[in-house]
């Protein structure tokens, strides 16, 4: 669980630091540099986790390993959208002689709009969540409530069969409601 968390903050990090990433290296190719002195430009300058992670990739290259390779491999271990459309166009430019400049500028553009996008979607749907939230924990309130006030009054519900099931019931349909609302409140892009 804490690998998990600490993971995702590090996604986070990663992606908040993308941006800058894709700005310097359009600086650096357009200062005359190759791309992969772009890529040891960018660890040097930039903050950990994006310079470790591209710090990789200029090490493996200078093994053997060809930059698409290696660019491909930090696709999939960072498994990030938004890194996945950096590194296939870059992939492309690269095989069809495409101006990487134009790439990044475009790329910059797309990247930003994507991210308004889900900012504004995580915003409509707010309300909807926090309805689901509410609804979800008023029925455990009012009962605590209940039983704090008197402790036998659902003794009448647990002696019949008709009140278990009703109150089986109760439960099963708040269940519902709470996954309906979930599914309902969550819009994937």
């Amino acid at each position: 669980l804490i690998l998990k968390m600490r993971y995702k903050k590090r996604l986070k990090m990663f992606n908040n630091q993308l941006l800058d990433a894709i700005n310097m290296l359009s600086s650096c190719l357009k200062g005359g540099l190759s791309l992969l002195q772009g890529f040891e430009v960018l660890v040097e300058e930039m903050p950990a986790p994006i310079s470790e992670e591209f710090s990789l990739v200029v090490k493996e290259n200078k093994m053997g390993i060809p930059l698409e390779e290696s660019l491909v491999r930090l696709n999939k271990k960072m498994n990030m959208e938004e890194l996945g459309l950096v590194i296939n166009a870059l992939l492309v430019a690269r095989e069809t002689g495409g101006e990487l400049t134009k790439v990044f500028s475009r790329l910059i553009i797309t990247i930003r709009d994507n991210r308004k996008l889900k900012e504004s979607i995580q915003t409509l749907t707010l309300q909807g969540r926090l309805q689901g939230a509410i609804m979800s924990f008023l029925p455990i309130v009012f009962v605590a409530w209940v039983l704090s006030v008197n402790k036998h009054h659902f003794d009448i519900m647990m002696s019949s069969d008709i009140g278990r099931m009703l109150l089986i019931g109760a439960v099963v349909l708040q269940i519902v409601g709470m996954l309906l609302i979930k599914k309902f409140s969550t819009i994937k892009i």
